[in-house]
């Protein structure tokens, strides 16, 4: 069964948005630190400007272990997002 993140359990600990060297869509990433031990299937990611996210839903489930990261990259590529 999917362990379902709560509020608190994955940080974002490093972002980088808008970056000079490529195109607006491309290049941005963050970072996130699991606080917990959790699964990033059923997470949603959005930005501020949207209404809906993308949800994660991966025939593998992708786990955190206490103390992991997991780094989110935009491209302009949907299939790579």
């Amino acid at each position: 069964p999917t362990v379902t993140p709560t509020l608190g359990d994955l940080v974002i600990s490093e972002f980088h948005a808008n970056p000079d060297i490529v195109d607006d869509a491309d290049g941005e990433w963050f970072e996130v630190r699991a606080t917990a031990d959790v699964d990033l299937n059923g997470v949603s990611i959005r930005s501020a400007s949207q209404a809906t996210g993308q949800v994660i839903n991966s025939p593998d489930c992708i786990r955190l272990d206490l103390g992991q990261l997991a780094l989110f990259a935009r491209s302009t590529d949907p299939d790579a997002n």
